[in-house]
């Protein structure tokens, strides 16, 4: 992995140090809030990010994108 061992968290701004080097990209794993994220140099553009976005269907009600949500939904709602 290159660059820096350790950066600040973008949620907590607790201290993430690196986790896994995937498919090129470098990610770390905050200490306090355990966020995983992609070092900020690695993201995709907002234009990028919007065109994934559109991609999907994020309906409330079809079951599927219900399922995919519910590993956050259910841990939110449990704490």
């Amino acid at each position: 992995m290159n660059g820096s061992s350790s950066i600040a968290c973008r949620l907590c701004k607790g201290i993430s140090s690196r986790f896994a080097c995937w498919r090129e990209r470098n990610y770390f794993r905050c200490a306090t809030c355990e966020l995983i994220q992609l070092d900020r140099n690695q993201c995709p553009s907002a234009a990028a990010e919007r065109a994934e976005y559109e991609l999907h269907e994020n309906d409330p009600y079809d079951r599927g994108y219900r399922a995919f949500l519910s590993p956050v939904t259910d841990r939110v709602s449990e704490w």
